[in-house]
């Protein structure tokens, strides 16, 4: 469940960002609450999934690397906990599932964030 990337370990990402270099961007893919196609709760407060679900929008993008204010920057630059949740989850133990050690700009260049998830399903033949 936790993923927790310990002091001095480096992520796979920053291999790939080493061998492809500037043309590798990383996108983290968070939301706030939804189905997957089981229920997923919001966030616990300290989360950056709460934060950015509090932002007032239904999806956005976030360059992770491009300029800001102070407190934002701090924000991003320090270590933080965002969510993991692969094919199960334990809404009982929701903080249990949350990927730290780290900090979201040095995670990812780029967040998609959208506040509410539903499962997946095919498109209709009349948008495809």
């Amino acid at each position: 469940m936790p993923c927790v990337v310990p002091p001095g370990v480096i992520p796979g990402g920053s291999y790939l960002r080493e061998h492809f270099g500037a043309g590798d961007v990383s996108i983290g893919v968070m939301f706030h609450h939804g189905m997957a196609p089981y229920a997923i709760p919001a966030p616990p407060p300290e989360f950056a999934d709460a934060v950015l679900g509090d932002a007032g929008l239904d999806a956005f993008f976030l360059d992770l690397h491009a300029e800001g204010p102070a407190p934002v920057r701090s924000w991003l630059d320090e270590p933080g906990r965002t969510r993991m949740i692969g094919p199960a989850h334990d809404a009982a133990d929701n903080a249990a599932y949350r990927l730290a050690g780290g900090s979201l700009s040095a995670w990812f260049d780029v967040v998609l964030h959208a506040r509410n998830i539903t499962p997946a399903r095919p498109l209709s033949a009349a948008t495809r």
